[in-house]
């Protein structure tokens, strides 16, 4: 398993200015199925408003790392470490 720094990062966009990450509520923070990279978009509005299922949270995140649009749910973190 990736150290935790290392997973953060890879969840940032490389090709696009936005990446979109799916958490799941049901896996522990340090499972790597706790937060996805679900795809990039070129704008937030690009990507989903909601998330299909009722355990999982859709985020978008700048390239920095800044949360910039989210899906109902609490457990994704604000900024990625």
């Amino acid at each position: 398993m990736a150290p935790t720094c290392e997973r953060w990062d890879d969840l940032r966009p490389r090709d696009k200015q936005y990446s979109v990450v799916r958490f799941d509520e049901r896996a522990s923070p340090t499972d790597p199925a706790f937060a996805t990279k679900q795809s990039e978009v070129d704008h937030p509005n690009d990507a989903p408003d909601e998330c299909p299922a009722a355990a999982e949270e859709l985020v978008v995140y700048d390239r920095i790392g800044r949360m910039v649009k989210r899906t109902d749910g609490s457990v994704a973190p604000s900024v990625l470490f």
